[in-house]
Order: C-alpha cells, then structure tokens, then sequence
C-alpha cells in the first residue's frame, strides 16, 4: 500500500472515531468494550430482555467473553454506570464479502428512541475500520419497519440477500413462531453513502418524488392493514415495496395476518432481488426502493 493510500485510510479511521463520540455525546452516553464478568452478565442480561427469550441466552456470559477474549467485538453502552444496550460481532471471511459479522443488538425499551442504538453501531464502525476492517453484515427481519430504515437511512447499508425461514421458529416475543425470514445487509464502512449517513446527511427518498419517477408498487398495506401485492406491467427501473408500522404487535394480535405478511413479502422481494433489483433505500412511509443497475 503507498503511503498516500495509509494517510488516507488514517484520515478516514479518524474521522469513524470521530462520529463515533459525537454520535455517543449526543445520545449521553459512554460506549466502550466489556471489561471483565460484571460487564458481561450486565449485557446478556438486558440483550435477553430485549429479545424476550425464556431460559435461553442469546448470548451466555462465556460466549460473550470467549468472543471478546479472542480479538472479536464485544461493546456495550452505559449512562450514569447503568448499562443500555449491547452490540455483539466477530470476524469472518465469508463469500459475500464480509469482515466483521455484527450478531445482534440490544437497547432497552426507555433509551430506544435516543440515539444509543445509532451510537453502538457507529462505535463497532470505528473499531472495525481500526481493526483494517472494511465491511460488516447482519441479517435482519425485513418486516420491521424501523430495524429497515435504520440499516438502510440511518447507516448508509444496503441489502444483498434475502433468506427464508433463515432461523427456523425462534419463540421469543419479538420473532413468535412464524417463520424468520431474514434479509442480508452488507454495511460498506468506508463507502461514501456510509460516510454521509454517519455524519448526519443521510439520503432521504419520498415516496411521492418516487412515483412521479415512475416507480411501481409491488406491495403495500392495504386499509385493513393487509398486504396488497400487484402485478408489474413491465419491468420498471424503480420499485418500491411497503412493510407494516410495526409487525411485532400484529404478531400479538393478529398471528394469521403476520403469516400473510411474510408470505407477501417474501414473493414480492426475494423475486426482485433474485431478478436484479438492488436497495437504494427506504422511505419514512415503510417502503423498500429498490432500483436496476445503472
């Protein structure tokens, strides 16, 4: 590597930590690496609540600190010593392309909606990229709504893979008993999309600016909150692809009508990623865009 290319990759490292501690400021609080057994029975304790698991740990004490141990990412988010929220990743080497693997995340309830969650993610970016790491990917439920605006708005990723039933029936009070369809989502922390959405300037798409484009809808939800699908009449450049508000209480409340959802989605998008079609992104009103290569 010339060493124009290490001063850039310095220039770049620091600035990741950089907006890694503004973005902990402004939530208010401290994100740093687990130190030692307090911390970790801490984080496995409030990830486990997150998730709603019963009598089985997402990730055990000795997991979590083996993980940390051998070199891998294991960091936690604190206020006034109480600890938030976690963030759990290891290394790999995968066909995909992916350096670090980001495993799962949890924030509890009360600190969700003030920044901690954006702030562990952008710390895990600052260490990985420190670590001459450039890419990280996780899978996710593409039914939620807010998890698909935050990956895709918020952190400047991109959706590469969709999964069915990736999990098997998980049980827990987030995933229930349907099946666990997952989306890939490759994370390019050195991208200049990455870089913008970090700094604040992330790429908003409006739904309406899409459909005067010329984008089709593949799917949304219908006024009883059902999924409506319709048929492409051609094959267009743009489309967009609508997920409920919020697919956690319609578990609760509606099993048969989550069932339908996946189903719903898992023909509309798993078709259009299998035929080409790429994430741009996503729009606050829940849908996917989703675009052919240029």
């Amino acid at each position: 590597m010339s060493a124009t290319a290490v001063a850039d990759s310095s220039i770049v490292v620091a600035g990741a930590r950089e907006e890694a501690d503004r973005a902990a400021n402004a939530a208010g609080i401290i994100v740093r690496e687990i130190q030692g057994l307090d911390d970790v029975e801490r984080l496995s304790k409030v990830i486990d609540g997150v998730w709603g698991r019963q009598g089985r740990s997402i990730v055990s004490t000795d997991l979590a600190l083996a993980l940390a141990h051998s070199g891998n990412y294991v960091a936690a988010a604190f206020r006034d010593g109480t600890l938030l929220g976690g963030l759990v990743g290891f290394r790999a080497e995968a066909d995909h392309g992916i350096d670090l693997y980001s495993h799962v995340m949890g924030v509890t309830t009360d600190a969700r909606s003030n920044g901690v969650g954006f702030a562990l993610k952008l710390h895990q970016r600052a260490w990985a990229m420190y670590e001459g790491l450039r890419t990280a990917g996780w899978t996710t439920d593409p039914l939620v709504r807010r998890n698909g605006y935050f990956n895709l708005a918020k952190l400047g990723a991109s959706v590469e893979r969709y999964y069915p039933n990736f999990y098997g029936a998980m049980g827990d009070e987030i995933n229930g008993v349907d099946d666990s369809d997952r989306i890939l989502v490759l994370w390019r922390l050195d991208s200049e999309r990455a870089i913008s959405a970090c700094q604040g300037r992330r790429e908003e798409f409006d739904l309406e600016r899409e459909l005067a484009l010329g984008a089709e809808i593949a799917l949304s939800v219908g006024p009883s909150g059902q999924p409506v699908g319709r048929a492409k009449a051609s094959r267009p450049r743009r489309l967009l692809i609508q997920v409920p508000a919020d697919i956690v209480s319609i578990r609760g409340q509606s099993p048969a009508l989550a069932r339908a959802w996946r189903r719903a989605l898992r023909e509309a998008m798993a078709a259009a990623l299998n035929t080409g079609y790429e994430t741009r992104g996503m729009t606050r009103s829940g849908h996917y865009v989703l675009g052919l290569p240029n």
